[in-house]
């Protein structure tokens, strides 16, 4: 942003704040006569210098709209008030009849004057700078055009096609296995479920009604470590759509402490650039969902059933309303994931009691996939609401990774974790060796501490880090040093030392 329009707003900002005043749930504050003058000396002050500025050939965008739709003192007030809303989340500046008391100083005949702009015959109504829902000004929201909010921010439009519609399941799984390794069967049970999807997707775009598609939704089963957010996170860089990271465990009931379903559309919204558009192709991807799960208990439930049924409207497909905004989620692909911890048990106890002899019983307790058994049945019995379990046609299970899996995982895909340390340590004048016997050490340790993949990085920092302790940014030598990491080299031993008791060894 040039520093004339990031100045602009800054004064703009600060007198949208004068008018709230210092608490933050009073809008607007209450001001004497002589206040309000003072005040509107301030925004004639700051109008003033901006358009001798635009005249001068500065590139101060709000005033340039101001001055392009010939709009006045009040509705130039009102974008005052919409873009510092949007940028900081005051939600209560919406509001129309805040908007009023805003414009009128509080008082009574510029208030009935004020309310010819809360009307659809305004200049900021017909020109679509901004909307008003239900063209009604009593207890209804004002909010900026999406397009106008980023030209005011010079922000650029993000592209709004993305590849996901362009993409074959096979050229998903392909480039999926660029950035991730291991888990294969869900690699490619992903890739199909992904392109399923935005199939369905497009095709409803051309229905109506009952006509429509349902939707697919997809859960994700496998325990801590095994990669179910790193798999979801190279699909959105592989579809190039936004994606949202959300923890199950954070939401609860409408009206209790905690946050609302809701909100995670808004995090997409905000990963999408404010651009709807955009927003409406992504991921919204729910780590945790197994602790959602209904517990029998006396007290009241406002985490478990009371999230489940909260999240049935997103997972339908429907629209949602929220806030001041609408969200067309059939196009949103939902992964819900979770170790799901003791549903084994569940799996085993059904086939058990569905089997024939003690053979079917050594079978069940020697599966050691018995999670890609998993039924609604089993699901329904760890906790979940069958409406819930509905919504998801695609279950993809992950295993338990193996030490080979989580080599490759170090050394294969694209921009690998051996590869990111070499890097690092070559921009600092050393070139870091490190032999298939110290990544197979790695990987061991992994497993030692049953970490899986997620551990991986947190062994190499403890160890490698240290040799970077008294480097200059940037610092090179004629001679690159050679460093090879071998954990039982006394030099890491000594490294390490010197970080945990500060002394050097």
């Amino acid at each position: 942003m040039n520093q004339e329009n990031r100045n602009y707003l800054d004064d703009c900002f600060s007198f949208v704040r004068l008018f709230l005043g210092p608490r933050e749930d009073s809008c607007p504050r209450t001001l004497k006569s002589s206040e309000w003058e003072t005040l509107k000396e301030i925004r004639a002050d700051i109008r003033k210098r901006a358009q001798e500025a635009v005249q001068k050939g500065a590139d101060i965008r709000m005033e340039k709209l101001i001055k392009k739709h010939k709009l006045d003192d009040g509705e130039a007030m009102i974008l005052w008030a919409l873009v510092f809303a949007a940028v900081y989340g005051r939600e209560e500046l919406y509001r129309a009849d805040n908007l009023r008391k805003f414009i009128a100083y509080d008082k009574a005949d510029e208030h009935i004057a004020a309310m010819k702009y809360l009307y659809p015959q305004s200049n900021l109504l017909k020109k679509k700078i901004v909307t008003l829902n239900e063209h009604n000004y009593v207890g209804k929201y004002f909010v900026l055009e999406d397009e106008i909010l980023r030209y005011i921010l010079e922000e650029k439009s993000p592209k709004t096609r993305s590849k996901s519609s362009r993409l074959s399941a096979s050229a998903i799984y392909e480039k999926l296995s660029r950035y991730a390794s291991g888990q294969e069967k869900a690699r490619q049970a992903l890739s199909i479920a992904a392109f399923k999807h935005f199939q369905v997707s497009k095709l409803n775009k051309k229905k109506k009604g009952l006509d429509r598609i349902q939707k697919t939704n997809i859960l994700m089963i496998g325990p801590t470590g095994s990669g179910k957010t790193h798999l979801c996170k190279a699909l959105a860089a592989v579809l190039d759509v936004p994606i949202a990271f959300c923890d199950a465990t954070q939401y609860t009931k409408t009206g209790y402490v905690g946050f609302n379903v809701d909100g995670m559309l808004h995090d997409l919204y905000e990963k999408a650039n404010h651009d709807m558009n955009r927003a409406e192709q992504g991921i919204i991807y729910i780590d945790e969902i197994d602790k959602i799960a209904h517990k029998n208990s006396n007290g009241r439930d406002i985490a478990g059933l009371s999230v489940q049924q909260e999240l049935l409207k997103m997972l339908d497909g429907e629209i949602v309303v929220s806030g001041r905004k609408s969200f067309d989620v059939s196009g949103i692909l939902f992964i819900v994931s979770g170790a799901f911890s003791g549903l084994e048990d569940i799996i085993k106890a059904r086939i058990q009691k569905r089997g024939i002899g003690f053979l079917n019983e050594r079978n069940a307790k020697n599966d050691a996939n018995i999670l890609s058994q998993v039924s609604t049945e089993d699901l329904q019995a760890y906790g979940f609401m069958p409406e819930f379990i509905g919504r998801f046609a695609d279950f993809i299970v992950l295993n338990s990774l193996e030490k080979e899996d989580l080599v490759n995982i170090m050394t294969k895909p694209k921009n690998n974790l051996i590869s990111q340390y070499q890097a690092v340590f070559e921009a600092s004048g050393i070139n870091l060796r490190i032999p298939p016997a110290s990544i197979e050490w790695v990987a061991e340790q992994a497993l030692k501490n049953k970490t899986g993949a997620r551990g991986l990085k947190r062994i190499l920092e403890s160890n490698l880090s240290p040799f970077l302790f008294n480097r200059e940014p940037g610092e090179r030598q004629n001679e690159p040093e050679e460093i090879i990491f071998e954990p039982e080299d006394e030099r890491f031993v000594s490294k390490l030392d010197f970080l945990e008791n500060g002394t050097n060894a």
